[in-house]
Protein backbone atom coordinates (compact mmCIF):
# COMPACT_ATOMS: atom_id res chain seq x y z
CA UNK A 1 0.00 0.00 0.00
CA UNK A 2 1.17 3.49 -0.82
CA UNK A 3 1.65 6.02 1.92
CA UNK A 4 -1.60 7.16 3.53
CA UNK A 5 -2.16 10.91 3.20
CA UNK A 6 -5.91 11.17 3.82
CA UNK A 7 -8.47 9.21 5.83
CA UNK A 8 -12.20 9.45 6.30
CA UNK A 9 -14.75 7.27 8.05
CA UNK A 10 -17.56 5.59 6.16
CA UNK A 11 -20.23 3.23 7.43
CA UNK A 12 -20.66 0.82 4.53
CA UNK A 13 -21.69 -2.84 4.53
CA UNK A 14 -18.37 -3.83 2.90
CA UNK A 15 -14.82 -2.84 3.72
CA UNK A 16 -13.79 -1.31 6.99
CA UNK A 17 -14.48 2.18 8.33
CA UNK A 18 -11.21 3.66 6.97
CA UNK A 19 -11.37 5.14 3.45
CA UNK A 20 -9.51 7.61 1.27
CA UNK A 21 -10.35 9.22 -2.09
CA UNK A 22 -9.57 5.99 -3.95
CA UNK A 23 -11.41 3.46 -1.80
CA UNK A 24 -11.08 1.35 1.30
CA UNK A 25 -7.72 1.73 3.02
CA UNK A 26 -7.97 -1.43 5.04
CA UNK A 27 -8.70 -2.31 8.61
CA UNK A 28 -5.74 -4.47 9.57
CA UNK A 29 -4.59 -3.50 13.07
CA UNK A 30 -0.88 -3.67 12.21
CA UNK A 31 -1.25 -0.96 9.55
CA UNK A 32 -2.94 1.45 11.95
CA UNK A 33 -0.63 0.56 14.82
CA UNK A 34 2.36 1.44 12.63
CA UNK A 35 0.82 4.89 12.07
CA UNK A 36 0.51 5.55 15.80
CA UNK A 37 -3.22 4.92 16.25
CA UNK A 38 -4.07 3.62 19.70
CA UNK A 39 -5.80 0.27 19.99
CA UNK A 40 -8.68 1.95 21.84
CA UNK A 41 -9.33 4.37 18.97
CA UNK A 42 -8.95 1.62 16.37
CA UNK A 43 -11.46 -0.55 18.26
CA UNK A 44 -13.89 2.37 18.59
CA UNK A 45 -13.68 3.00 14.83
CA UNK A 46 -14.29 -0.68 14.12
CA UNK A 47 -17.41 -0.63 16.38
CA UNK A 48 -18.73 2.66 14.96
CA UNK A 49 -22.23 2.26 13.49
CA UNK A 50 -22.56 5.46 11.47
CA UNK A 51 -24.01 7.90 13.97
CA UNK A 52 -22.84 11.46 13.30
CA UNK A 53 -22.06 12.42 16.91
CA UNK A 54 -19.87 9.33 17.26
CA UNK A 55 -18.17 10.20 13.99
CA UNK A 56 -17.26 13.67 15.23
CA UNK A 57 -15.61 12.18 18.32
CA UNK A 58 -13.75 9.54 16.30
CA UNK A 59 -12.47 12.08 13.78
CA UNK A 60 -11.13 14.18 16.64
CA UNK A 61 -9.34 11.14 18.07
CA UNK A 62 -7.90 10.27 14.65
CA UNK A 63 -6.59 13.83 14.25
CA UNK A 64 -5.01 13.68 17.69
CA UNK A 65 -3.30 10.33 17.16
CA UNK A 66 -2.33 10.10 13.49
CA UNK A 67 0.72 11.94 12.10
CA UNK A 68 0.16 15.47 10.86
CA UNK A 69 1.04 14.25 7.36
CA UNK A 70 -2.33 12.45 7.26
CA UNK A 71 -5.33 14.69 6.64
CA UNK A 72 -8.43 13.52 8.48
CA UNK A 73 -11.78 14.38 6.91
CA UNK A 74 -13.72 17.39 8.11
CA UNK A 75 -16.37 16.77 10.74
CA UNK A 76 -19.83 16.15 9.28
CA UNK A 77 -22.29 19.04 8.89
Amino acid sequence: MDSITYVELRDLPYGGPFWDHEGCIGDEWLLWDSLGLSRATYDACMRWTGDSSGKVRLLRRLRDELPLSITVEDSPG
